[in-house]
């Protein structure tokens, strides 16, 4: 007994699907497909924050000591700092 068509397509891994320029399906890989931008976590703990604003993480717990950078509060035991929060530190330094 063979397998049908059904289970054969289902057995293996398919190939990803694009759309090409006609907006019809075409399983090649396309040339021209959109680039995907790599995920950027939003929020950042304290050595990430550190490496991201180049200083070390004790400067980050000093800041967020001081109060100049908020602390972000998810109750996950870590502390985390939002990126936009670090951004905007950053760019108040830049006007000093």
């Amino acid at each position: 007994m063979t397998p049908d068509a059904q289970s054969v397509a289902c057995a293996r891994p398919c190939p990803p699907i694009y759309a090409n320029d006609d907006g019809q399906l075409d399983s090649r890989r396309a040339r021209n497909a959109p680039a995907i931008e790599p995920l950027v976590p939003r929020l950042l703990g304290v050595e990430s924050a550190g490496r991201y604003a180049g200083v070390s993480s004790w400067t980050i717990r000093s800041w967020i000591a001081s109060g100049r950078l908020r602390q972000v509060d998810l109750k996950l035991r870590r502390v985390l700092v939002d990126r936009a929060d670090l951004d905007a530190l950053i760019e108040r330094g830049k006007g000093a």
